[in-house]
């Protein structure tokens, strides 16, 4: 039996809203909706799969959650997992089950769905020290899990690296991957379709955006962007806030993250990286609300989610040049953490806290041709 069937038989009866806003059609390529998840959501992550069905890991009013919407269905199906306050990650394995990964308390926790359902959460590195800010998961087509963390302190004293961690025969094999200061408050990983870990991470001392993947033997570590390279040379400048990673069907890593002011994009183009800017941003209120989110197309091109002080974005190249839509306004509520995915039809899924209320939302564009004028979609009731 399926994950998907076993966890809706498990959660059946769950009541949960679905409403589509007229106010997120948007006139260009793509036209959105909108439909709530929960009544209560942040630090969100998506992930979809190969049928199409959604999963979302968030912090919710009972802690770290999880919620399912089947492929072409309408309800979603949450579970609780763990306390928590802090970020999440999700990825899927080859048999579309969740593997997640969160940071709160100064821990460091992993939970997988198996055979019979969530196994019971993991402290990673239990003991080693604080563990704080971002963490990435992914799995490879083997099953392998991986994991990448920032840890703060190690052995009673301060170390701000970025680690990261192979689940072996039920052990986590860990490494750090670069001892340069202050690295990996922000990072990301993907894998490639040899499962080798491709990850991004910040270098906040250095104010450098960089980027690592493993070789089989030791990290190969390169500077993607740096405060050094920038033509004002100011102090307040630091590449490779809130970055994402993407790789490409031919391996080519992408890469987008901002600088305090800035979005940006970055290639990699044999042994160098092309670096250019994508929109202007405003400041953030706090580390989280520096937060992009990266896919691409079936044509390989470059879509960004993130956020400019209480909106969501969503930047996209067309081909020509890049177009930038505002899907969400801001509001009262603050931070949007924004996270998105992409199906096999190069439908967008935006998972995001909503400025109103709080809630835990879901923004789904779907591509239209660029001569048909989106219409407001009806509301439909809460069932």
């Amino acid at each position: 039996m399926s994950m998907m069937v076993r966890f809706a038989q498990r959660l059946c009866g769950a009541l949960v809203l679905f409403v589509v806003m007229p106010g997120l059609a948007i006139a260009q390529q793509w036209q959105w909706k909108a439909e709530t998840i929960d009544n209560q959501g942040a630090f969100t992550a998506i992930a979809i799969d190969v049928s199409g069905s959604l999963h979302v890991s968030y912090v919710g009013q009972s802690g770290v959650q999880y919620a399912f919407r089947p492929a072409n269905g309408t309800k979603w199906f949450r579970q609780a997992i763990d306390k928590g306050n802090s970020y999440t990650s999700i990825a899927l394995d080859a048999g579309g089950n969740p593997h997640i990964c969160y940071t709160s308390y100064g821990m460091l926790k992993y939970a997988s769905f198996g055979k019979r359902g969530w196994n019971p959460p993991q402290q990673v590195g239990s003991g080693s020290g604080n563990i704080m800010f971002s963490c990435s998961v992914a799995v490879a087509p083997t099953g392998v899990a991986h994991l990448l963390w920032y840890q703060v302190t190690y052995g009673g004293a301060d170390y701000y690296h970025v680690k990261h961690a192979e689940l072996r025969n039920g052990l986590w094999e860990a490494r750090t991957v670069d001892f340069d200061l202050e690295t990996g408050k922000w990072n990301s990983m993907r894998l490639d379709a040899n499962g080798t870990p491709h990850i991004a991470y910040s270098a906040y001392r250095q104010g450098e955006q960089k980027y690592a993947s493993w070789n089989g033997r030791e990290w190969s570590v390169s500077t993607v962007d740096s405060r050094r390279r920038s033509t004002s040379k100011t102090e307040g400048q630091q590449p490779g806030y809130g970055n994402s990673i993407a790789i490409s069907k031919d391996g080519t890593p992408f890469i987008s993250y901002m600088d305090e002011g800035r979005l940006k994009l970055a290639r990699r183009d044999g042994e160098t990286w092309s670096v250019e800017v994508v929109d202007q941003v405003s400041s953030g209120r706090q580390w989280s609300d520096y937060r992009t989110s990266l896919v691409l197309d079936s044509a390989g091109r470059p879509h960004i989610a993130y956020e400019d002080v209480g909106t969501v974005k969503h930047a996209y190249f067309d081909g020509n040049k890049w177009r930038i839509q505002t899907i969400i306004p801001s509001g009262p509520e603050g931070s949007r953490f924004a996270s998105m995915a992409i199906d096999s039809r190069d439908t967008l899924h935006i998972s995001y806290r909503d400025p109103v209320d709080g809630s835990l939302r879901l923004a789904t564009g779907s591509p239209v041709a660029d001569t048909e004028q989106p219409k407001a979609a009806p509301r439909i009731a809460a069932e």
